[in-house]
């Protein structure tokens, strides 16, 4: 229940963050999509819902890079909101851009790459426009729909030499699927018109079975980016292979800040054993909002030792700071664990979210005796 609540403000803060109705303008290049339509691709992709009416007047500048101007309207029937906002009503100019100051220009050094291989884009970048290489990225589309992106390494960054092409091959640092895939490189945007590179083809081959696949998740796993390397560590765990526990007990111990990562705390609950839990404990111990610890405790049911966690956090009367409206000012971790574990009571248990001390402490000790006497009693207990 509390994790529901949290979803539904995070909802309704995203709904009232949408574009209203009025006067917009967007720049990108004018692409046909795989099912005929023309659209507008920013480099991300393309993000207008235009109806196929609007869509038909981007024919005439189909490979040009353009500025559209559009009018978002009021909800009507049948109008499709896209993910920025209020639907589109009309187009009320299209205007070609002009060549940029900066030009960006890819090729491939190979046009196949196998699953354990980095692809690699050589880039080049000339102009007499000062521009920051960290604004360099390169994406791979299917459809014109961004499927990985990767950008410059530090060493590349630190080659720059002003006032001169830059003349460098990029590698992704991250696995990708295997595919054919589009690939265009994007450089920032230089008074709002985003630099675009022409397009190249490249394959990511798909292993010849099931070794092969296993072999590039191994490879990968300790150069990925850090959040690739828990996805793949937990797809290796469930091959058998747990490599990747000691990597992502590394990766988490490493933290500066403590984020919410549930993807590393459901892989370190089921696989990290005793090691991975005394770093979800430390976590936890520095958790200073509500929402933060909630995220390290939601998964213990995956602990053998999941009993001997829950009894330690209902005993624990740390003060957070509070996430969701409707909950006293200092939720405790006592407070916030039994009120997760009356949510999967089918509605029997309900937390005095924003009762009195006493009101909370009584509906803690209930909890307990419960968990005591029938831990199964919290479904989210029933996973093993």
């Amino acid at each position: 229940m509390t994790r529901l609540l949290a979803l539904t403000l995070f909802a309704t803060l995203a709904a009232a963050e949408t574009i209203p109705p009025g006067d917009y303008s967007d720049v990108g290049k004018v692409v046909r999509r795989a099912n005929g339509k023309y659209d507008l691709f920013s480099g991300h992709g393309c993000l207008l819902q235009l109806p196929d009416k609007l869509a038909a007047q981007l024919k005439p500048h189909f490979g040009k890079l353009v500025r559209v101007e559009y009018t978002r309207v009021g909800e009507r029937e049948g109008d499709i909101w896209d993910a920025a906002g209020a639907p589109i009503g009309k187009i009320r100019k299209i205007t070609e851009v002009p060549t940029r100051a900066l030009s960006v220009t890819i090729d491939m050094p190979k046009k196949s790459f196998a699953l354990d291989e980095p692809v690699e884009v050589r880039v080049t970048v000339s102009g007499s426009a000062k521009f920051d290489p960290n604004d360099i990225e390169v994406i791979l589309l299917h459809d014109y729909r961004m499927m990985l992106s990767f950008r410059p390494s530090e060493e590349w960054k630190r080659k720059r030499v002003p006032g001169r092409p830059m003349v460098r091959t990029i590698r992704a640092d991250r696995m990708g699927k295997p595919g054919v895939y589009d690939v265009v490189a994007l450089l920032g945007a230089t008074s709002g018109v985003p630099n675009l590179s022409n397009m190249a083809r490249v394959t990511i081959r798909p292993p010849k079975n099931f070794e092969e696949e296993t072999a590039a998740l191994q490879a990968w796993l300790p150069r990925a980016e850090p959040m690739q390397r828990i996805k793949i560590a937990g797809r290796l765990a469930e091959r058998g292979d747990e490599s990747g526990v000691a990597v992502v007990i590394a990766l988490m111990k490493s933290q500066t800040k403590l984020y919410s990562n549930s993807s590393a705390y459901r892989f370190l609950w089921r696989y990290g054993g005793e090691p991975g839990e005394q770093v979800l404990t430390r976590l936890l111990a520095k958790a200073t909002n509500q929402e933060s610890a909630l995220r390290i405790m939601e998964e213990v049911s995956l602990s053998p030792r999941r009993l001997e966690h829950l009894h330690r956090w209902l005993a624990d009367l740390r003060e957070t700071r509070r996430f969701v409206s409707g909950w006293c000012d200092r939720p405790r971790i006592c407070d916030v664990c039994a009120s997760w574990l009356m949510g999967y009571t089918s509605g029997k248990m309900e937390f005095p979210r924003g009762g009195t001390v006493g009101e909370r402490n009584a509906a803690v000790a209930k909890v307990i005796a419960q968990l005591n006497e029938n831990a199964a009693y919290f479904t989210v207990l029933e996973r093993r």
